[in-house]
């Protein structure tokens, strides 16, 4: 048994209780070093060139976390270089003649893009082009298959229109789908009749045209039910677990073939 913890955050599950705590053995860990794991997970995945871009992604992360604006959904720690070292991974045996810098910028795009402000969206993209000088425009290298389910999905919802505004919204249905492949929960923030359900949808039906898997879809309003009866709660007189709505749907979604995609959707 494997216990990680971030006992910085000030969460109230930070202090084990000492029962079993007896039980585990402590080791601290300090700061990783993430240019070292890089290096290997870049080496493992066939890259020539790993120490230079391990070096690049290590300083890169830190300059945008020092650079970019304070967001409580921002990380540019050790977890999101993993994601982005899977995705360049993933690239790499993809596309085995492509030029590894191709690969690894479009990786840090699509793993960090879809998260950032308004704001911080050209400062982030020249930090790419400081870290990576020369590197190739990767707004416009993109898979010929997702091209063509985005265009298949917004013909559908009859949403292919050339104006700003739809260039914009197929802009963010691109970094959703693509947000999807390497993220299993997400949220959509946005004003009302902004188009965030009619997004969902198209995302679901491209995704449905990539990989062919059937959808089930589980709605709810989470504003219609109280936390105890979203989440569940523990019966104060018989001290049994009641099981929630919203624990219940997802332990329903679990349970089905893995050729299906469940969705979660709480939309309210």
């Amino acid at each position: 048994v494997v216990m990680t913890m971030q006992p910085w955050h000030g969460s109230v599950h930070a202090a084990l209780p000492e029962n079993l705590r007896s039980q585990l053995r402590v080791v601290v860990m300090v700061h990783p070093h993430m240019n070292v794991l890089a290096r290997v997970m870049l080496a493992a995945s066939g890259f020539t060139e790993h120490g230079p871009i391990a070096t690049r992604l290590e300083k890169f992360y830190a300059y945008a976390k020092d650079t970019l604006s304070a967001q409580a959904h921002y990380d540019f720690g050790l977890r999101s270089l993993v994601l982005v070292l899977r995705r360049a991974a993933a690239g790499r045996f993809a596309e085995p003649k492509e030029a590894e810098q191709t690969i690894v910028v479009r990786a840090l795009r699509e793993v960090n893009i879809g998260m950032l402000t308004i704001d911080d969206h050209p400062l982030f993209v020249g930090l790419m082009h400081d870290f990576f000088p020369g590197g190739p425009n990767v707004d416009k290298v993109e898979q010929p298959a997702r091209v063509e389910a985005l265009r298949e999905a917004t013909e559908f919802f009859k949403l292919d229109g050339e104006s700003i505004m739809a260039v914009r919204w197929a802009e963010k249905l691109k970094m959703l789908v693509t947000t999807l492949e390497h993220r299993q929960c997400i949220a959509l923030v946005g004003p009302t009749l902004s188009g965030k359900s009619t997004m969902l949808e198209c995302a679901m039906r491209t995704r449905v045209t990539l990989g062919g898997n059937k959808k089930v879809v589980y709605r709810m309003n989470p504003k219609a039910l109280s936390p105890e009866q979203l989440f569940g709660m523990l019966d104060p007189a018989t001290s049994d677990w009641v099981e929630g709505g919203f624990s219940a749907t997802w332990r329903k979604a679990c349970r089905l073939a893995l050729y299906q995609d469940s969705w979660l959707v709480l939309d309210g």
